[in-house]
């Protein structure tokens, strides 16, 4: 009894030293953002409607994933994202094909032409060696036909980035460095198969819309 007296006394104080002389350090949090995106050309009279991206297990979840092998992964608990990933990737990739006037959107109290649909297989710091720090993004978007159902296009990337510093706001700024580089090819690759509906359509090329709020 004693002994266990003299333990809980000694966490106590320890309990007590700790409020005093230290403290837990502060969360961080992170976001991704789009690049201003020039117009491509006039606004498409196409409506596409951006549903959330889902998230494959295990990034799904607010701490920044970290893997220092295949096998084991490892998360930090005081570097964030500050939201969701799927929501935070899904709102970026909408924000920019609006800006770079690719397509009309549409709301989702109304039906659109298409939906774009996508899913983030892969957001995390890779540490190759202690030196040798990469940042890994990766996604798949699929274009659905709102009329019949059908999965019309696709497009994917995955893509590493080896950081300029072993910091978890470096990977954060080269994850955000790959996502600059592929929304061009997104963008680009979204708006050439709407071309090509168009043309087989007959649909006029511009419409002086604007977009809904």
């Amino acid at each position: 009894m004693k002994a266990l007296l003299t333990a809980l006394a000694l966490v106590a104080a320890a309990a007590v030293l700790g409020g005093c002389f230290g403290s837990s350090p502060q969360p961080v949090y992170y976001s991704l953002e789009a690049p201003t995106a020039p117009a491509v050309r006039e606004r498409r009279p196409l409506t596409v409607l951006v549903r959330r991206f889902g998230t494959r297990a295990p990034y799904d979840r607010s701490e920044i994933v970290y893997r220092t092998n295949d096998l084991e992964l490892r998360f930090y608990p005081y570097h964030l994202w500050a939201a969701p990933p799927g929501r935070m990737l899904s709102e970026t990739v909408a924000s920019h094909l609006q800006r770079a006037r690719v397509v009309g959107f549409g709301s989702r109290d109304a039906a659109a032409d298409y939906e774009l649909l996508g899913q983030v297989t892969a957001l995390e710091e890779k540490d190759v060696t202690e030196e040798d720090w990469r940042a890994h993004l990766a996604m798949r978007f699929q274009l659905v036909e709102t009329r019949t159902g059908r999965v019309v296009w696709e497009h994917a990337f995955d893509e590493e980035k080896k950081v300029a510093e072993r910091k978890p706001r470096a990977v954060v700024a080269a994850m955000d460095a790959i996502l600059d580089e592929q929304l061009e090819g997104l963008t680009a690759a979204l708006d050439g198969y709407l071309a090509s509906v168009e043309q087989a359509r007959g649909v006029p090329v511009g419409d002086a819309r604007e977009d809904a709020p």
